[in-house]
């Protein structure tokens, strides 16, 4: 069965999210944009890697869902989209978010920026769903005290008053701020009747809509911003990423369909799962590259900036990448995420192609037996193993136990006896004793190599979960395997999309 999905038209790289602040047949005049309703937790996420070059927030939802999260709209900026808010949620999130580079336009986000207003009520207010284009049921806060402001710089009533009747509205609840529930207020009816009449026909010829001025205002800006430069800001030299959030991010990520459709990754994931011996050797080789990493991070190891750009250079031709702004979009990348890979797979590269004996460990007698496992099972099993294998194999056991041995962790010896026995096994060898003598190692040189290898394979297994790094996740590093070599891309453009 075919699934609704939203669409973002490639052609406008902007994304604005409104409700009832303006509606969007007099937003489109303003601007020509992808326009959303009012943003919840996880919108900015799905459209972080559609190609989006200026994300505009007027309106998001409050109380009925997940508000939108300061942590996405952080990761939107830091991959170089240019983030407006302005009028109602954006003009918050901006007050909160502008040191770090959001930009926020209007009189309501200059008030929460210098604190004159604080609460969230202030710009909340009650209005109609999609169906009937957000119309309002409530007049919000800042609205009643931008026209009651003016109101007294009008003459009408006195700045008193002015304060007396917000001070009312404020203890109002949100939902039931309307003009003619303060008309009728006690603090009204205190008044001279003279000043109420002054004050009904000000509101009635001049009340002013604050949220929609503010929200015109941010749309003439990015209309300007986007003519002056068509391309976003680059992205921050300093991350604003935060890996502990990562799963949710990829939660939400949006991947753009050849329809224009953004589909969600749990579609991808679901078609990921088929292939069961996929996603073992994944799993494997996620938390192996996790444990190289954390060595690598250990031992300060940098990857040479030469070797970086040749194997990115080998990456895009290896995988096919023609256009390619548009592959990224197709597997949810941006382009700094991509970066961040590339340089992560290139290190891992370098410390492979190195070895142990390349950053100074002795590695001879792990490399002489390797090489005589190699003889032996191709005695055993021609063609089913590849020295290469073992040897990187071997390698990566290396130095996970150097880094795991730093850390204060070790196997037993019952876990070690294990894992030789399961070890002979695969590789069949008949008896350990008898081998190590056909290839001159004894036991006692034999047994340091046994307990690297239990100790690297017993890490691999559990995962870095188990080790305390609640934040990594199996699901983030195979979508991530699967974006990067283009598989991703590939599965989505296969799914069925409703029209």
């Amino acid at each position: 069965m075919a699934v609704q999905y939203e669409t973002y038209h490639t052609q406008h790289p902007i994304a604005v999210f409104m409700g009832p602040s303006l509606s969007q047949g007099c937003a489109a005049q303003i601007l020509t944009a992808n326009y959303y309703p009012p943003a919840k937790m996880g919108d900015m996420y799905r459209l972080m890697a559609s190609g989006v070059q200026y994300i505009v927030l007027i309106d998001g939802v409050f109380h009925n869902q997940a508000p939108i999260w300061q942590r996405e709209l952080l990761e939107a900026i830091d991959n170089g989209i240019q983030v407006i808010g302005a009028s109602s949620m954006g003009a918050l999130r901006a007050a909160e978010l502008h040191t770090y580079g959001m930009v926020g336009i209007g009189t309501v986000f200059g008030w929460y920026h210098d604190q004159i207003i604080d609460g969230d009520d202030e710009v909340a207010m009650n209005h109609a769903d999609a169906s009937f284009d957000f119309r309002a049921l409530s007049e919000p806060l800042v609205n009643i005290r931008y026209t009651l402001k003016q109101a007294a710089n009008a003459g009408v009533i006195v700045e008193e008053q002015c304060q007396d009747l917000i001070e009312y509205a404020k203890q109002m609840y949100y939902a039931d701020r309307q003009y003619k529930a303060l008309l009728k207020s006690p603090v009204m009816q205190a008044w001279p009747l003279s000043i109420q009449n002054q004050l009904e026909q000000f509101i009635t010829h001049h009340a002013i809509n604050l949220k929609e001025k503010d929200a015109r205002e941010a749309l003439a800006f990015c209309k300007e911003a986007q003519q002056r430069s068509p391309s976003a800001s680059t992205p921050r030299p300093i991350s604003l990423r935060n890996e502990k959030f990562a799963s949710i991010s990829f939660a939400k990520r949006g991947f753009l369909h050849p329809s224009g459709k953004l589909v969600g990754p749990d579609v991808l994931w679901h078609q990921m799962q088929k292939d069961a011996v996929w996603m073992q050797n994944c799993r494997d080789n996620a938390t192996t590259d996790f444990f190289l990493l954390e060595w690598a991070k250990k031992a300060k190891i940098v990857c040479p900036d030469a070797h970086q750009m040749a194997f990115k250079e080998r990456w895009l031709t290896t995988y096919e990448v023609g256009n390619f702004a548009q592959w990224l979009c197709a597997n949810g990348l941006t382009a700094k995420e991509f970066e961040s890979e590339i340089n992560r797979h290139a290190l891992l590269d370098w410390i492979a192609k190195q070895g142990p004996s390349g950053f100074g460990i002795d590695f001879d007698l792990p490399t002489q037996l390797v090489d005589a496992l190699y003889k032996h099972l191709q005695q055993h099993a021609p063609g089913v193993w590849h020295h290469a294998d073992l040897l990187k194999k071997a390698s990566d056991s290396h130095l996970i136990a150097t880094w795991a041995n730093e850390q204060g962790l070790e196997c037993l010896p019952e876990e070690v006896e294990v894992f030789v026995s399961h070890w002979t096994k695969r590789c069949q060898i008949a008896n350990i004793n008898d081998f190590l003598k056909t290839i001159s190692i004894s036991e006692k040189k034999f047994l340091p190599i046994a307990k690297t290898w239990a100790l690297a394979d017993a890490l691999i297994h559990n995962g870095p979960n188990y080790y305390g790094y609640v934040s990594w996740s199996f699901e983030v590093a195979a979508i991530r395997a699967y974006q990067m070599t283009g598989l991703a891309g590939q599965t989505i453009a296969k799914v069925e999309i409703a029209k």
